[in-house]
């Protein structure tokens, strides 16, 4: 496989390392968050802590619902070439962050990862469907016939990098059929029934690379908890990749290695990561730090995953290097109170890694808004 292209190029400066696009090279230690008075929409104040730019990208009176907020950790807001940015079904600018227009609400819409025009998702029951901007085009992919449920995930899952696969979760009863969907030659490629699994199914998806599909499920009726298990691409199973699990998703490393990363809790606590083709860990930082949100969705930046976590002193968004050195770029505090599902702040960086987009209610005194934190360069 092709070694993903590092973005941008990194400078030794005394004890730290800067990259242009990316906060300084630090240890994770304590940082109490300071005052910092919430951004009005589309204002920019400068994160009190580091310096980094914090815009507030959406206003429910803007926006024409409460709360509006972008989704999980594990979807990308932003298209191929970083020009749009999605808060469901509006498009933004994704630089001004200016709110554009609605488009076709597709259920769980995925952009492509190499056409910019693209987006996939559900629109009616069982049809995979690509929408084709400026002019919102529809195209049905595929009828996936004779399921009560049919799911990329169900919520978690994505496309391969290079657009080709997908894996389909269908439900029929209580039995979950997975689906490796060939994108480009709009056809089944393979497919495994599990009778009886639907309900103790998390997630599935095809990896980065397409060569792999992740479990996070209840493997059998006799399992107290949550694994990751590892199958090929034709759905023969390979291993288990982990013993519980937990928030995480796929990337690559720097040498192109490919990588699952998680959260852990009990005797393993903290951030690993997993050599998705030989099972080998990697703690990435030794706490969990109250808990959190993993994302892998900076594609054009390998070696790095990112992460928003809510334990004091530590509650930011912030990226970690994948070879356990420990490594982090710090980003912002994230100032949000999680009491509730909706304020979660689930950072998702842009696939560059340059900027990254997380929610916040705001130390639980302001609705759930979405902001966009970046680098700072001198601007502020």
């Amino acid at each position: 496989m092709r070694k993903p292209e590092l973005c941008g190029f990194i400078l030794l400066i005394g004890p730290l390392i800067w990259g242009g696009d990316f906060p300084p090279e630090t240890e994770f230690t304590a940082v109490e968050a300071p005052p910092f008075e919430r951004p009005n929409y589309l204002e920019t104040s400068p994160d009190p802590s580091y310096g980094n730019p914090v815009t507030r990208i959406t206003d429910s009176k803007v926006f024409g619902y409460e709360n509006p907020r972008h989704g999980y950790s594990k979807n990308q807001p932003w298209n191929a070439d970083q020009s749009l940015l999605r808060i469901r079904d509006r498009l933004l600018d994704g630089n001004t962050y200016q709110l554009l227009r609605k488009f076709p609400y597709l259920d769980e819409a995925k952009w492509s990862h190499t056409d910019p025009r693209h987006m996939y998702g559900f629109q009616g029951k069982g049809r995979f469907v690509r929408l084709i901007l400026p002019h919102d085009q529809i195209e049905v992919l595929h009828t996936f016939e004779g399921y009560d449920e049919v799911r990329m995930g169900p919520w978690e899952g994505n496309l391969s990098y290079d657009d080709r696969l997908v894996v389909i979760a269908a439900r029929k009863g209580e039995d979950l059929s997975v689906i490796v969907y060939h994108i480009g030659e709009e056809k089944i490629r393979s497919q495994k029934e599990f009778p009886g699994a639907w309900k103790r199914l998390d997630w599935v998806s095809i990896s980065p690379s397409g060569k792999y599909v992740l479990f996070n499920w209840v493997p059998d009726a006799a399992s107290k908890g949550k694994v990751i298990d590892c199958y090929d691409v034709e759905m023969t199973f390979l291993r288990r990749l982990a013993n519980r699990g937990g928030h995480g998703d796929m990337g690559f490393a720097e040498d192109g290695t490919e990588l699952y990363a998680q959260f852990e809790f009990a005797d393993q606590r903290g951030i690993w990561a997993y050599e998705i083709h030989s099972g080998k860990r990697i703690r990435l930082l030794p706490d969990k730090y109250n808990g959190g949100h993993l994302s892998f969705q900076n594609s054009q930046r390998p070696g790095w995953c990112y992460l928003s976590c809510n334990k004091k002193g530590y509650d930011e968004v912030f990226a970690v290097k994948t070879d356990g050195s420990g490594i982090v770029n710090r980003f912002a505090h994230h100032y949000s109170q999680s009491t509730e599902y909706r304020s979660e702040v689930q950072a998702v960086p842009n696939p560059g890694g340059t900027k990254v987009i997380f929610a916040s209610n705001w130390n639980g005194e302001e609705e759930v808004n979405s902001y966009v934190v970046e680098v700072n360069h001198g601007k502020n």
